[in-house]
């Protein structure tokens, strides 16, 4: 099903009428900024992915996607790095007190 944005005539550039297009034309520039901030290709194709998802809800209300879906990434991808570096803090910790 294609999500049409409501104004056409937006000032971002107007080849993205479908969030579909959006994709095809975005999501290997993205996996790209992600994979720099995640290091594991696994983890940008999720983090895109997760980006994508957040931006079809909202799709109708974004005024400029491709400045939204790569801040979104950015800071999704942060959020991972952070994650991964708490369970990796956890599991030294265990470690040292065995």
């Amino acid at each position: 099903m294609a999500v049409m944005r409501p104004d056409k005539a937006s000032a971002e550039s107007p080849e993205w009428e479908t969030i579909e297009e959006l994709f095809a034309a975005l999501e290997s520039p993205l996996l790209g900024y992600a994979l720099r901030y995640t290091g594991e290709a696994a983890l940008a194709e999720d983090v895109v992915q997760e980006a994508f998802m957040k931006l079809h809800e909202q799709f109708a209300e974004v005024q400029t996607p491709r400045r939204w879906l790569y801040r979104t990434v950015h800071n999704l991808a942060l959020n991972q790095r952070r994650a991964v570096a708490k369970t990796l803090a956890l599991a030294e910790a265990r470690d040292a007190g065995q």
